[in-house]
């Protein structure tokens, strides 16, 4: 296999070869992200298909006083940008605030999340 890459040596196999080997897959591929990779992986984790129209309604629900264009929605969801922090704002106002929420938290969380979480616990034995 060969480590180069030029547009004369280059071929469909050595350059999956080369992939698959600088890139290994990881188990906790969505512990740390960067920073404009989250989003996109928790949007499709949380809501499988028709992103687009899922962050429309959720925006509303959150109280989007302006309604935001299916093409940024589908830039966001794809990561061709980044969604601002107020419209993550937004998405933790809306029905699905507390799943993000615990997506966002899922890996590694700090004392705080697991005493919040065990108290939601007990008091849904009381409800």
């Amino acid at each position: 296999m060969r480590r180069e890459w030029d547009s004369n040596s280059a071929t469909a196999s050595n350059v999956a070869a080369i992939s698959r080997q600088a890139n290994p897959v990881r188990q906790d591929h969505a512990a740390r992200l960067v920073q404009g990779e989250w989003f996109p992986i928790m949007a499709l984790e949380l809501w499988h298909q028709k992103v687009s129209a899922a962050l429309g309604v959720f925006f509303i629900e959150g109280g989007d006083p302006v309604e935001v264009s299916d093409r940024t929605r589908r830039a966001w969801a794809s990561g061709e940008s980044e969604l601002p922090a107020y419209r993550l704002a937004l998405l933790l106002r809306s029905s699905e605030g507390p799943r993000i929420l615990c997506w966002i938290m899922r890996n590694d969380p700090p004392e705080w999340w697991l005493a919040l979480q065990g108290a939601i616990r007990e008091l849904r034995k009381f409800a």
